[in-house]
Order: C-alpha cells, then structure tokens, then sequence
C-alpha cells in the first residue's frame, strides 16, 4: 500500500531569498547605477517596496564595512561612511581622514595598489626592504633632492612616500 500525505501549499514567503553574498565594492557600483537611473530614482522616491529594500541592503552592506580594508575600500571609490565608525588599535582611521590619505599619496604619483599595501600593512621582501632603505639614504643625502623635497616638489614627494612606506611595512618572514 502506498502512503500518500497531502499536505496544502505552503503560502508564498513575504521575504525575498536572501541575497548572495556582495562585497562593498559590487554594492557601491549598484547604489551608484541606481542612483543614476532617473526611472529607478523616481521608483524610489514613489516607495517601490523590492526597489527600497535592494537600497537598503546595499546601504548595509557598504556602511558593513567598518575596518580598514572596508573603509580603505570607500575611501578610495570615494565614498563616503554610512553611520557611525568605530576607532580602535586595529582601525585607527575614519574613511574620511583615509580619503584624505589616499588623495594626498595618489597627488604625489603612487597607485592605488601601492597605497592599499601600504595602509593594510602587506609585507615585503628583505631584499626590497633593504632597497627602500638604500633608496632613502640616497635621497636624503643628496642636497638637491632635500632643496626639492622641502620646496614641495612632487617627484621629491613621490620618492619620500615611497621610501617611506617600504621602511615601514613589515617584512615578511623567509620561508
């Protein structure tokens, strides 16, 4: 004999499927398309139940990024922190005093891969350690470079940046 349960539909869920998962940058580039869409802005603006709440979890998502590499991440789209920003040993930076980092080194010539090793501390080498450290010896005992560098000369400021960031980073343990 064959067992046969019939059970009733169950109802349609008022919550949509949770969303896989995004990363800070995908949320910044789909608030940016949706805010630049007049037709999606007027939706908004109307209450669009699906389109409010997209908007929501990407704002979530975005202000979620609440330690340095999530805020180096707005800072350097330029995007400004969603809320409050907690400070700490491990985050001692708000985005806005990161974008203002990241502009001021980007000014002076360096990448942006460059900057992020250096605000997340990536390590380096021995070897280019110790170049970085022949590189400023270098500079700083050339009289002319010191007269550019303190007149405010980008190459010079460039050069100081770089210097600096390699003497600085940890190096990373021979294997």
């Amino acid at each position: 004999m064959t067992n046969i349960n019939v059970l009733p539909a169950a109802p349609p869920s008022e919550t949509p499927p949770a969303p896989a998962a995004m990363t800070v940058e995908a949320a910044q580039v789909r608030r940016s398309e949706m805010l630049a869409d007049k037709a999606i802005g007027k939706k908004l603006m109307e209450g669009d139940a699906a389109l409010r709440a997209e908007m929501s979890t990407l704002n979530k998502v975005i202000a979620g990024a609440d330690d340095t590499a999530g805020r180096l991440v707005n800072a350097m789209a330029g995007t400004p922190a969603a809320g409050i920003e907690h400070l700490n040993e491990e985050n001692p930076l708000t985005t806005s005093e990161l974008y203002q980092a990241v502009k001021g080194l980007r000014e002076t010539g360096l990448t942006d891969a460059v900057i992020k090793d250096v605000v997340l501390g990536t390590p380096i080498s021995r070897e280019q350690h110790d170049a970085f450290e022949v590189f400023k010896k270098r500079c700083l005992s050339d009289r002319e470079w010191v007269k550019r560098f303190r007149s405010g000369d980008m190459d010079a400021r460039r050069d100081f940046n770089l210097f600096s960031a390699g003497v600085i980073a940890p190096v990373a343990e021979a294997k």
